[in-house]
C-alpha cells in the first residue's frame, strides 16, 4: 500500500492508504524476537485490538512482513493534545485554555481511562500524558481550539493486563509489556523509567521499577490523569521547572509517594 512517513523512532510510523482510507502504520522491527517476545507481543496487539472506545484510539489490526517485522494499524489521528497546548504556549502571551475546555479534555482522558479500567481484566495504559492523548477534529473545530477537539487516548505500547489484586510475584520488569521489551531492545541505554514517563508517573509505579519489587495497580493512571490536568492548566510540565535531573526526580517522587501514606 502506498504510504508517507509521519515519523521514525523505535517504532517508525508511517501514513498509509488501504482500500482509499487513510491510516496510521506503525512498524516494530521484530525480526530478533524470541519465541517469548513475540508471544508476548502478539498478546498486547490482541489487547489493543479489543479495545473500542469514543475516546480510545481504534488499532484496525495487524500483520507480520515476510522479513518479520510487525506492523499495526491504527486510527489515524490529526494530532496530539500536546501539538494543541503547543499552540497556546506559543501565544503572547501564553494563556491557558479555558476552564470549561480544560474540563471536557480531562472528562474524555477520564473516559477513556473508566474503560480501560472496567475490563474483564482491568488494562493500566502506564504512560497517560499529552504526548499519547491524541485528537480528532469535530464539526467547525480546529487544533487550536481545545473546545471543538474530541480526545483518543493512544499509543498502549507500555498498557498491560493488571494481576488480581493481592497478586505481587511479578516483578517489573515481568510487567512490562512485549511491545515496549521490543522498543527497549532497539533503543541505546537511557535515563528514563523502564516503563512511563517520570513526569507524569505514579510515586507507586517508580518506586516498584526502582526496586524492582512491590506492587501497584491501574490507578497509577488516575495519578498520571491529574498530571495531565497541570500541564492543561499551567501550560507546564509537572517538575520541569524543579530543576530535578533524569537522576533525581525519580527519587523526589519516591519520597512524596512515602510523605503521602
Amino acid at each position: 500500500f502506498p504510504y508517507t512517513t509521519l515519523f521514525r523512532s523505535a517504532a517508525s510510523v508511517y501514513r498509509a492508504a488501504v482500500d482509499g482510507f487513510s491510516i496510521a502504520c506503525k512498524m516494530y522491527h521484530a525480526e530478533q524476537m524470541t519465541p517469548a517476545e513475540r508471544a508476548a507481543a502478539e498478546r498486547d496487539v490482541r489487547m489493543m485490538e479489543s479495545l473500542n472506545h469514543p475516546n480510545v484510539l481504534l488499532t484496525l489490526g495487524h500483520k507480520y512482513t515476510t522479513t518479520g517485522r510487525l506492523l499495526l494499524f491504527v486510527e489515524l489521528a490529526s494530532g496530539t493534545l500536546s501539538d494543541t497546548l503547543d499552540v497556546y504556549r506559543a501565544a503572547s502571551p501564553a494563556t491557558p485554555p479555558t476552564m470549561p475546555s480544560i474540563l471536557r479534555a480531562v472528562h474524555q482522558i477520564a473516559l477513556a481511562l473508566a474503560f480501560l479500567h472496567g475490563q474483564p481484566e482491568a488494562v493500566a495504559h502506564r504512560d497517560v500524558k499529552t504526548e499519547n492523548v491524541f485528537t480528532a477534529f469535530v464539526a467547525g473545530g480546529d487544533a487550536a481550539d481545545l473546545a471543538r477537539l474530541q480526545l483518543k487516548l493512544g499509543d498502549f505500547d507500555s498498557a498491560r493486563y493488571m494481576r488480581p489484586s493481592g497478586d505481587e510475584s511479578e516483578s517489573e520488569s515481568a510487567r512490562s509489556s512485549g511491545l515496549w521489551r521490543l522498543k527497549r531492545n532497539r533503543r541505546a541505554k537511557r535515563l528514563s523509567m523502564n516503563v512511563g514517563t517520570p513526569e507524569f508517573m505514579a510515586p507507586e509505579m517508580v518506586n516498584s521499577q526502582l526496586a524492582d519489587g512491590g506492587s501497584y495497580t491501574e490507578k497509577v493512571d488516575v495519578w498520571s490523569l491529574g498530571m495531565t490536568m497541570f500541564e492543561l492548566m499551567t501550560l507546564k510540565i509537572p517538575y520541569r521547572e524543579d530543576g530535578y535531573s533524569r537522576f533525581e526526580l525519580p527519587k523526589k517522587l519516591v519520597e512524596i509517594g512515602r510523605e503521602h501514606v
